[in-house]
């Protein structure tokens, strides 16, 4: 059985500039690498919509990532757990 690695993903507007502020943090190198690959890819992130109600682009956004680690290196990114709000 291969090893399991989680990353932390962070989506939230910050008052003071009005902007959305976005921070990842994976368990291990290896979760902050899945979770940026998982960011950055169109399909990957068609995951996230599947689950994602109405309106979710304009609202803050937790999110647990986890994946299987082959060969050294994680593989693509399920979505364990999200919160919209």
């Amino acid at each position: 059985m291969s090893p399991r690695i989680t990353a932390l993903v962070l989506r939230v507007s910050d008052p003071k500039t009005d902007q959305m502020v976005v921070t990842v943090a994976g368990i291990s190198a290896l979760g902050t690498l899945a979770a940026g690959e998982f960011l950055t890819d169109p399909n990957e992130i068609r995951k996230l919509e599947a689950i994602a109600p109405n309106g979710w682009a304009n609202e803050n956004l937790e999110m647990v990532l986890s994946t299987e680690v082959i060969r050294g290196r994680p593989g693509h990114a399920n979505v364990a757990a999200a919160h919209f709000g």
